[in-house]
């Protein structure tokens, strides 16, 4: 039988460590000859115990999956010419309407003028430090162009260790996707963003430097 004497493993399994302690304990000792013979189910018995989330794997059942993160992350690595043409192809909203910001998170869908590519401005607040903002455009779902970091406390460290202090922007590097940062004054064509205080002027430099066509109305809070 495959939990043995049950009564006396549930007990002491629930009294040391719980529900995860009854598996681990099956699992761990031979209760029967049926768990020798049963490897992979002792080993997800073990893994369910120890709380791990990649049993598929340790089955031997995630082959497809982990080819699916494969050819995701392949995907986002796009070359940085293609990037480069992505970031100044102008960009025009999906819908024109009016958009509702709470303060927190929005996302408008943008497409560009021939339809063929598509986009995403986001608009972030820190919920707790509300003065912290990020302005992202994202192509293809997944792939950030750029990303401008500022308020109070902004603090990066890149990939090749130097800290970045203050307000930066984050542009896609080949390889690196967003990890680079840089300060708004070591832009190529100098520093766009005229007043960080002024979060309405800051956004409209945002939507100039990705070439993104004004939007129609953004109402609520900041925008109101």
């Amino acid at each position: 039988m495959l939990l043995g004497n049950w009564r006396q493993r549930f007990s002491w399994g629930l009294w040391s460590r719980g529900w995860r302690g009854i598996i681990l304990n099956i699992a761990k000792n031979n209760l029967s000859a049926d768990i020798p013979r049963r490897p992979r189910l002792r080993l997800g018995l073990m893994a369910l115990a120890s709380g791990k989330r990649k049993i598929r794997h340790l089955l031997g059942t995630g082959g497809k999956g982990n080819e699916k993160v494969k050819k995701t992350m392949s995907d986002i690595n796009i070359t940085q010419a293609e990037a480069d043409i992505l970031l100044a192809m102008e960009k025009i909203e999906v819908d024109s309407r009016q958009y509702f910001w709470n303060k927190i998170r929005l996302e408008i869908p943008l497409v560009s003028c021939d339809h063929k590519e598509q986009f995403v401005l986001d608009l972030r607040q820190a919920r707790i430090d509300i003065h912290k903002f990020k302005y992202q455009t994202r192509a293809r779902v997944t792939i950030i162009l750029a990303r401008l970091d500022f308020g109070q406390s902004e603090r990066h460290i890149n990939p090749d260790h130097v800290i970045i202090e203050g307000p930066h922007i984050h542009l896609y590097r080949e390889n690196y996707a967003d990890k680079w940062a840089y300060l708004l004054d070591d832009l190529p064509n100098g520093n766009v963003f005229s007043d960080l205080t002024d979060y309405t002027k800051t956004l409209n430099e945002f939507m100039k430097y990705c070439n993104i066509r004004e939007i129609s109305s953004i109402s609520r809070g900041l925008f109101s």
